[in-house]
C-alpha cells in the first residue's frame, strides 16, 4: 500500500495483470463493474482534462 501511495503522488501508473478476487467482488456488489464495461462517451470523441486524463460526462 505504501509503494502504491508513493507512486500516486509522483504520477506513476500501475497496471494489474488481473484483478484480485476480493476487488472483483467489491466492484460487482457496488455496481462499478457495469460502469467500467460501458463504452466511454458512446459515439462522442474522448475528451481530456487539463491533466491529460480522459473525462466523461453523465
Amino acid at each position: 500500500m505504501h509503494a502504491w501511495r508513493e507512486g500516486q503522488q509522483v504520477g506513476t501508473a500501475l497496471r494489474l495483470r488481473a484483478a484480485p478476487r476480493f476487488l472483483e467482488t467489491i466492484l460487482d456488489m457496488t455496481g462499478v463493474t457495469g460502469l467500467l464495461t460501458r463504452p466511454v462517451g458512446g459515439d462522442q470523441p474522448v475528451r481530456t482534462g487539463p491533466d491529460g486524463r480522459p473525462t466523461v460526462t453523465a
